[in-house]
């Protein structure tokens, strides 16, 4: 497997143990019932990053998506933070977070990502995304999507884009391919450059964050 996923969280730091080490809450600490419990806080290295040559297995941080950090003390506190899977599956269950952050919307694929780190797709990012087939054109599909956060509320579609689903997309990751038939619902994986050139926006993690373009590969 040459593929990582990541899912995005909402992170408050709550202490910091070293130069990229720190404990955060998934919400803000004056929610919980136990306000600023020491109890949920979940320890993370902010420099176990596969940009900084970590063995995959090894990985706790996509530095692509996170916005918290990553150096003590200078860092963000407050921002998203987006874990490995495999990171987030082995943390204990008193302190494993809700796929999708407080007061967040949509679906909790529209908060995650792949990032390819060898392969043909080597460096390559795919985010997640609501999506509905709404036409087909060859080897183009036309694809209504909804900003991410907002794929299960009332809010409209952000627009709807021709697409090449076989150059542009994660098959192995969404429910929504080449193949699939109009009127087809589900999570899309589109790549970043993609992402790019249409409307679309990164989700608000924090909500009160607010939202922005997804930027350009780089």
């Amino acid at each position: 497997m040459s593929s990582m996923m990541f899912y995005g969280f909402a992170a408050w730091v709550g202490s910091m143990t070293s130069p990229t080490r720190c404990n955060w809450w998934p919400d803000d600490p004056n929610n919980f019932p136990t306000p600023w419990d020491p109890t949920k806080l979940i320890p993370t290295d902010l420099g176990m990053t596969l940009t900084k040559s970590v063995p995959p297995a090894s990985a706790q941080v996509d530095d692509g998506m996170t916005t918290i950090g990553p150096w003590w003390p200078q860092g963000a506190t407050v921002g998203a933070l987006f874990l490995a899977k495999p990171y987030y599956d082995g943390l204990a269950a008193g302190i494993k977070p809700a796929r999708i952050p407080p007061k967040g919307g949509g679906h909790d694929y529209e908060y995650s990502s792949v990032v390819y780190y060898a392969g043909e797709n080597g460096n390559r990012r795919f985010n997640g995304l609501y999506a509905r087939v709404a036409a087909i054109s060859g080897t183009l599909t036309q694809l209504q999507i909804w900003n991410p956060g907002t794929g299960n509320t009332a809010a409209p579609a952000a627009g709807t884009w021709w697409i090449d689903l076989r150059a542009s997309t994660d098959p192995a990751s969404s429910a929504i391919n080449a193949t699939s038939p109009v009127n087809t619902t589900g999570s899309i994986y589109i790549d970043t450059g993609t992402l790019a050139t249409i409307n679309i926006q990164q989700p608000k993690i924090p909500p009160y964050k607010g939202t922005f373009r997804f930027p350009k590969p780089q």
